[in-house]
């Protein structure tokens, strides 16, 4: 959780997504799926990210999610795509 506290109150992300057949933007947080917590490493980046923001130290959040069975020129074409409509 250090290193995202880092980067700012505003953070881009790109990350893998089971459920999804294309690479798409997630902007709201509560979307993400959390599991119950029972160790430290129950601890994932949806979790932290929520409660993150619940405490304050950052306001928005831009996950570029890419489907885990897709092939890295596929991803990387359609990565470029969105990120270039959202960014510019």
């Amino acid at each position: 959780m250090e290193e995202l506290e880092n980067q700012g109150d505003e953070l881009f992300i790109i990350d893998c997504a089971k459920g999804i057949k294309k690479v798409c933007l997630i902007e709201n947080i509560e979307q993400l799926e959390t599991n119950k917590i029972f160790t430290m490493h129950d601890f994932d980046l949806a979790y932290n990210l929520k409660l993150m923001k619940k405490i304050g130290l950052i306001k928005n959040v831009k996950i570029f999610a890419i489907p885990i069975k897709i092939s890295k020129e596929e991803a990387l074409n359609q990565l470029k795509k969105l990120i270039k409509s959202t960014l510019f």
